[in-house]
């Protein structure tokens, strides 16, 4: 699908209403593959299902308001007013966030002009490169569960955590951007979305520190989980000092219902909330619920349960 995309390289102010519709549903639906793609990554740490170069040579997705067009001239129109985004393909936007020397990075820039589905896109590609990143540590540690042990890992989760902080600054630039537009409301704008989908690559950076083999889950028997989750809580685990910028994304995640207030999330999240809301939340507690401390009893109690 992708190769067919690149194959065309169209011009939108050449296109058709038509041909345009037919492009951006392609694009969109390569874009929910890649979604469910890093779903099972932090679900499951199972490989991710593309990678972040070549599969990543995608042109951003166009803005809502052109998508949700009901007629051709009113395509045309919208399109004619519509301000450029500031990355040409996904490629461009995950190179600047990851990239300190790029001159376009978020961190310099007022704002970033960025349609609510490519940012969406770009933080689960973020999830990807830091799944990637930790098999690179590995590979120069191994056997090791802290990522700073070594020169060459500490620098890797400096410039991972630096990364994630320009992720945190364009999203914050993106919600500014789109706080006008029609249908944009804070706790379920897809800028929400994203932010619950950057704390789950943040936990991603830390997963040498998690042992859990979340591929035990799949499992019917509790007898089996529960040894799978003793083990885990028993085996002793490596502070560092950046893991609290992953423990603290965690529980940020973890404070939004009890911050907007139970019943309402209650009633109304299940309905307006994305599913990386849920999914973030149950990431944020499998991981927030870690054995940092002494008390493993404990840990193993809410871990088990959590999996059950």
């Amino acid at each position: 699908m992708r190769l067919s995309l690149a194959a065309e390289n169209p011009d939108i102010n050449k296109m058709t209403w038509d041909s345009w519709v037919r492009r951006e549903s392609w694009k969109r639906l390569l874009g929910g593959i890649y979604v469910a793609s890093t779903v099972h990554v932090v679900i499951w740490d199972t490989n991710p299902g593309f990678n972040t170069s070549q599969d990543l040579e995608l042109e951003v997705l166009h803005d809502e308001t052109l998508w949700n067009a009901k007629t051709a001239n009113e395509w045309r129109e919208l399109r004619a007013n519509l301000p450029q985004q500031d990355y040409r393909t996904l490629k461009d936007g995950l190179a600047s966030i990851t990239s300190e020397n790029k001159p376009d990075s978020p961190r310099t820039a007022k704002a970033c002009r960025l349609s609510p589905f490519t940012a969406l896109l770009l933080m689960h590609a973020v999830i990807v490169h830091m799944w990637q990143l930790v098999q690179v540590a590995q590979t120069l540690s191994p056997g090791s569960l802290s990522l700073g042990r070594d020169p060459a890992g500490s620098l890797l989760i400096s410039t991972a955590v630096r990364s994630l902080a320009r992720c945190h600054d364009l999203l914050d630039n993106a919600q500014v951007e789109n706080a006008g537009d029609p249908g944009h409301e804070e706790g379920t704008s897809q800028i929400f979305n994203c932010q619950a989908t950057l704390r789950m690559a943040y936990i991603r950076l830390f997963s040498m520190a998690n042992g859990f083999n979340r591929l035990s889950l799949i499992t019917l028997d509790p007898a089996a989980i529960e040894s799978f989750v003793s083990t885990f809580a028993i085996t002793k685990l490596e502070r560092g000092p950046q893991l609290l910028d992953a423990v603290v994304k965690a529980f940020e995640g973890l404070r939004i219902p009890v911050g907007m207030g139970h019943m309402l999330v209650r009633k109304t999240a299940a309905l307006r909330w994305s599913p990386a809301h849920a999914i973030s939340g149950w990431d944020c507690g499998m991981y927030s619920t870690l054995p940092w401390g002494p008390e493993s009893g404990r840990t193993t109690k809410v871990l088990v349960a959590g999996a059950k």
